[in-house]
């Protein structure tokens, strides 16, 4: 855990009222190096973003930007978790670096060896457990009880889980009042916030099957990293 470095202008710092630690994304290793790249390379504390209530390190002003001009590119799924172990268990266990894998040029962590072989096995599994009800729009869901596909451009994350919307409107309201919709981030409670609650909206999809295809398909290309870090 680290304290955000509060000088300059940073988009992606939640608005904080006081003292708070954040834990350090990636064990401060640069995400851009690593998922463009697939090299561990160290971050710098002074080239730093904070991003859904993680602080993460960039190698140079660079990365930092290539990073902040399209976030949703680079952040790794469901928060760094390992997504297999979420799914099967319904528990956020922290994935290890020396598991990783890029999966359709996405950064994956697993829990272990085992279950990065269990995502390459089932990967229409796996790769939306980050995704709440499947990219349905829980606006339109939760408020109007429509079933209506959410659009990847409105992606918003909260604590790892990322949440479509059917427009910029809805994604407003849902920003507006995220505690309504079961999407409260731990970083709340630490701000005063509503205490945490657990959301009832973070099924992979499972409640609203045949609805939006939002599956990575099985033919998508899979790295995973030789190079341990060290």
């Amino acid at each position: 855990m680290a304290q955000p470095n509060l000088g300059g202008s940073n988009p992606f710092m939640p608005p904080l009222t006081r003292d708070v630690r954040l834990p350090v994304a990636l064990g401060g290793f640069c995400l851009v190096a690593l998922r463009d790249g697939q090299k561990w390379q160290a971050g710098l504390e002074n080239h730093q973003l904070v991003f859904d209530g993680r602080i993460y390190w960039f190698s140079s002003q660079l990365e930092l930007e290539i990073f902040a001009a399209n976030p949703i590119r680079y952040v790794p799924a469901l928060g760094s978790d390992c997504p297999v172990t979420y799914v099967e268990t319904g528990r956020r266990v922290p994935g290890q670096l020396e598991y990783a894998t890029l999966h359709a040029g996405r950064l994956v962590l697993f829990a272990g060896s085992e279950q990065r072989e269990q995502y390459a096995s089932n990967t229409d599994r796996y790769a939306t457990a980050d995704l709440v009800q499947g990219g349905i729009c829980i606006v339109s869901a939760v408020d109007h009880q429509r079933e209506l596909p959410g659009l990847p451009e409105t992606a918003v994350f909260v604590d790892g889980l990322r949440y479509l919307f059917a427009g910029v409107h809805e994604r407003g309201i849902f920003l507006s009042n995220r505690s309504r919709y079961g999407a409260l981030h731990p970083l709340d409670g630490a701000e005063g916030g509503a205490e945490q609650q657990p959301s009832r909206h973070t099924t992979s999809g499972i409640g609203f099957r045949g609805i939006v295809q939002c599956s990575t398909p099985k033919s998508a290309p899979t790295r995973h990293f030789a190079i341990a870090p060290g």
